[in-house]
């Protein structure tokens, strides 16, 4: 069984720069963070699932300040290098910049598959600065 981070380290962890404020929707929040992204080196395909009453899932070109609605016209082009599924709360919460992305996962507020590397150059893009990144598993000799 492996121990869950609590209490302030937790508190510690990369978070988001603020790209919506408490009365925008999630759809504000993601867009900027894609126009963030897209002036970025990053290229691929993600896929965000937001969960709970509805499910909806979103894709976002990272080469394009946009997010659309992913259809099946998508799925023939290719698959998402990397898909995010996040409970709306906590999704808004992360692009407030209120909770870190790592302790949503913890908490189980946050799944992820596929290329995990370009999750973290994501995480590196969209941070306060790119050295919260791992400041926590550098303090523990990682």
């Amino acid at each position: 069984m492996v121990a869950t981070p609590t209490g302030p380290r937790m508190d510690r962890l990369a978070r988001l720069r603020s790209f919506a404020e408490p009365s925008s929707d999630i759809d504000t929040g993601l867009r900027r963070a894609a126009e963030t992204l897209c002036s970025g080196p990053l290229s691929g395909h993600l896929a965000i699932v937001i969960t709970e009453h509805d499910t909806r899932v979103l894709r976002i070109d990272l080469s394009k300040p946009d997010v659309e609605k992913w259809t099946e016209s998508h799925q023939a082009e290719s698959a998402p290098d990397l898909v995010v599924l996040a409970k709306r709360d906590a999704l808004a919460a992360i692009l407030r910049g209120e909770l870190s992305p790592l302790e949503a996962l913890f908490r189980g507020a946050l799944r992820y598959a596929g290329d995990e590397q370009l999750g973290v150059q994501i995480l590196r893009e969209l941070s306060t600065s790119q050295d919260a990144v791992f400041e926590p598993c550098r303090e523990d000799g990682w």
